[in-house]
C-alpha cells in the first residue's frame, strides 16, 4: 500500500494537489467500479467521469488514503503511484493579479464619479473589462483551491487473470481426484433417465429439485446451486485429521482457494466440510466438499455454485447435509 506517512504529509499542504492513480485486476470490472464509486460518496466525495473499467474519484484529502485502501482491496494492485504538485506560487501569482485588477477597478469606479457625459461610456468599458477579468481569475483561483482540499484518485480495471482449477489426477488416492467443481457441473448435465425424481430423505432445503439412484442423489436449486451426494471406497481406511490435509493438499495443489475447514458431522459420523473458491467461466464460485469416512465407505457431499448464491442457501445446505444418513 501507498505509505500512510507519506500521504498525511503530502495531505497537510492546503495548497498542494493531491493525485493517486492505480491499475487493479479484478474479476468484474463494473461491479468493481460501482462499489469504487459507492465508496466515494461515503467518504464525502464523488466520480468525475467514468467508463465500463475506469473512474475517475474526487474526496476530501483526508479521505484519500481510505478510498485507496478500499479499491485496492477489490482485487489484485497492479500498478500504483501518488504526485503532488505545488500550487501555492500559481494562487500567490493569481491573488496578486486578482488585487491589482481590484484596485484598478476601484480607481476606474473613482473616475467614473467624475467623468463627463461625453467620457462615461469609454470609462464603463474598463469597467466592465476589469469586472470580466477579476471573475476569471476569482474563477481559477477557486478551482485550485478545490483541487487543493479534493484528492483525486483515478482507477483503471484490468480483468484477472482467471485460471481454473486442473484436475491433473496427481493425488495417489482415487477419490480426491474425483473432486472437481467441473465434474459436478457435468453430472447435473448428464441425462438421467435411470434416476427417480422423487424428495430424497432427509428432504433437501426447499426449491431443491433432487434426483436419487440407490445411495447416491443430485440436487438442483432454481438459482443454480448444485449438489452432488456419493459414496466411494473408503481406501486405505484413515481417520477424518489424515484426510481433511491430504484433501487441503490436494486441492490447493489443483488451483483452488482454500478459504477454510470446519468439523463437521453427518448421523453421527465425524467429518469435514472443506470450503474452497474457484472461479467458473466469469463469475467466482463456492465449492463445498463434506466427507465422512466411515468403515469401508465414504461419504462425500459436494455443493457448487456462484459465491453469494451459495452463501444465501448455506445454512440451509449445511443443515440439510449433517441429517444424510450413510
Amino acid at each position: 500500500m501507498i505509505a500512510i506517512a507519506l500521504w498525511c504529509a503530502m495531505a497537510g499542504a492546503a495548497e498542494t494537489r493531491v493525485m493517486a492513480s492505480l491499475v487493479v485486476a479484478v474479476s468484474q470490472k463494473e461491479e468493481a467500479a460501482d462499489s469504487a464509486v459507492a465508496e466515494a460518496e461515503r467518504l464525502g466525495g464523488w466520480f468525475q467521469a467514468r467508463t465500463p473499467a475506469y473512474v475517475s474519484l474526487r474526496v476530501p484529502v483526508d479521505q484519500g488514503e481510505a478510498l485507496v485502501e478500499a479499491v485496492s482491496a477489490q482485487g489484485k494492485v497492479l500498478d500504483r503511484s501518488l504526485s503532488r504538485e505545488d500550487l501555492s506560487q500559481e494562487l500567490a501569482d493569481l491573488r496578486a493579479r486578482l488585487k491589482a485588477r481590484e484596485d484598478v477597478l476601484a480607481r476606474y469606479n473613482a473616475v467614473l464619479a467624475k467623468a463627463s457625459a461625453k467620457s462615461i461610456v469609454s470609462v464603463e468599458q474598463q469597467i466592465m473589462q476589469a469586472i470580466q477579468q477579476i471573475e476569471l481569475l476569482k474563477g481559477r483561483i477557486r478551482m485550485l483551491e478545490s483541487q487543493g482540499a479534493m484528492a483525486a484518485v483515478d482507477v483503471s480495471f484490468q480483468f484477472r487473470d482467471r485460471q481454473a482449477p486442473v484436475n491433473d489426477g496427481s493425488s495417489s488416492f482415487a477419490w480426491l481426484n474425483s473432486l472437481d467443481v467441473q465434474n459436478v457441473i457435468a453430472a447435473l448435465r448428464t441425462d438421467l433417465p435411470e434416476w427417480k425424481t422423487k424428495a430424497t430423505v432427509p428432504p433437501p432445503p426447499a426449491d431443491f429439485s433432487a434426483w436419487r439412484h440407490g445411495k447416491s442423489f443430485r440436487a438442483t436449486s432454481p438459482d443454480g446451486i448444485l449438489v452432488r451426494v456419493r459414496t466411494e471406497r473408503h481406501e486405505p481406511e484413515a481417520d477424518v485429521a489424515f484426510w481433511t490435509e491430504a484433501a487441503r493438499e490436494r486441492m490447493s495443489a489443483a488451483g483452488y482457494t482454500v478459504v477454510g475447514t470446519e468439523e463437521v458431522a453427518a448421523s453421527g459420523a465425524s467429518g469435514t466440510l472443506l470450503d474452497l473458491a474457484a472461479p467458473v467461466g466469469t463469475e467466482d464460485w463456492s465449492y463445498l466438499v463434506g466427507f465422512f469416512p466411515a468403515g469401508k465407505k465414504i461419504l462425500i457431499v459436494e455443493i457448487a455454485g456462484e459465491v453469494t448464491r451459495v452463501a444465501a442457501q448455506r445454512d440451509a445446505v449445511e443443515a440439510w447435509m449433517k441429517d444424510i444418513a450413510i
